[in-house]
């Protein structure tokens, strides 16, 4: 399913499969329930996705300036606001822990990250976003042996996921691991050969092993 669209109560996506539009009512926002946590969460996530986006090129290119709005914003707005939730009613749900995993990772707080994103994984297991941010956030740490078990998990749990098969070949490749690695890879571009990440690890493939 990909987020298109909302419209008054009701948020609409597309299933991939079937290429229909599927609407669903949106919760509440008042309450404690998980599904009202989840109203509340899913637009100050979003919001935290767009802003790791955004700030990507701006660090690539050393911009400090351009980039310092955003970190105020991650920093002052929103890390507060999902602390609150995943320290007080969203403590034991896993979207609240894997939001505040998030947040912390966009701060490039890695290590705190981490403990969320693990707590997530925890009350919610073999859940292809949490398995996929462990790895990112464990590899971002230098710790690609630790990350491994949890990319071989993300491709168990999605066969047909480009990203998780490049995810496990980064993981192979930075182990050491060249036939394993090789062939993660290959199957990634036959799932989407035009994926651009996984293109870029294909093509530089020798270049990882000299």
């Amino acid at each position: 399913m990909k987020f298109q669209r909302r419209e008054v109560d009701q948020d609409i996506y597309l299933d991939l499969k079937s290429g229909r539009e599927v609407f669903v009512g949106r919760a509440a926002t008042d309450g404690r329930s998980h599904a009202a946590l989840f109203t509340r969460l899913e637009k100050l996530a979003h919001r935290v996705l767009e802003i790791d986006g955004q700030s990507k090129p701006l660090k690539a290119m050393g911009d400090a300036d351009a980039a310092r709005p955003l970190f105020e914003e991650l920093d002052e707005r929103l890390l507060p606001e999902i602390r609150r939730i995943a320290e007080g009613d969203g403590q034991d749900y896993a979207f609240a822990q894997f939001s505040y995993g998030l947040v912390l990772r966009a701060l490039a707080r890695q290590s705190a990250a981490e403990r969320h994103f693990r707590r997530a994984n925890e009350l919610q297991p073999r859940t292809l976003n949490i398995l996929n941010e462990l790895v990112r956030c464990l590899g971002e740490q230098g710790r690609n042996s630790e990350a491994l078990p949890f990319a071989r998990e993300a491709v168990a749990v999605a066969p047909n996921d480009p990203a998780s098969w490049g995810n496990l070949a980064m993981c192979l490749i930075q182990v050491g691991n060249k036939d394993d690695a090789k062939k993660a890879i290959d199957h990634a571009i036959l799932l989407d050969p035009s994926d651009p990440t996984n293109r870029y690890i294909r093509d530089n493939f020798p270049r990882y092993f000299i």
